[in-house]
């Protein structure tokens, strides 16, 4: 029993971390793409998760932002996935902390 719950407890913490800004304002939202469009370098590096290094995204062949259909939330999407602002980097700065999105255990730059 006791390991059943300890069980539960890592991964209800593990799930604490995930999508903390992946779901966003409109105006969050919009920032975060002009952020995006502007800039050259960017990574994804999800320390919570234990990543270690940022992997670098070489291509981007579509870019958007569109509503969750949940509440008044809006996601960035890049080459069709939804991405968390909390794990993305450009020019090796954190995308939440640019447009304002509170997220925990990231690093504020690379």
């Amino acid at each position: 029993m006791k390991a059943i719950l300890a069980s539960v407890l890592v991964l209800v913490s593990a799930n604490a971390f995930a999508d903390q800004c992946a779901y966003v304002s409109k105006v969050q939202a919009e920032k975060a793409l002009k952020i995006f469009l502007e800039t050259n370098k960017i990574s994804t590096l999800c320390e919570p998760c234990g990543e270690t290094a940022p992997t670098a995204i070489r291509s981007v062949t579509s870019a958007g932002i569109k509503y969750t259909g949940t509440d008044k939330y809006w996601v960035l999407e890049v080459n069709g996935k939804e991405m968390d602002l909390a794990y993305t980097y450009v020019n090796d700065a954190n995308l939440a902390n640019l447009v304002s999105c509170p997220a925990s255990g990231v690093s504020k730059s690379l």
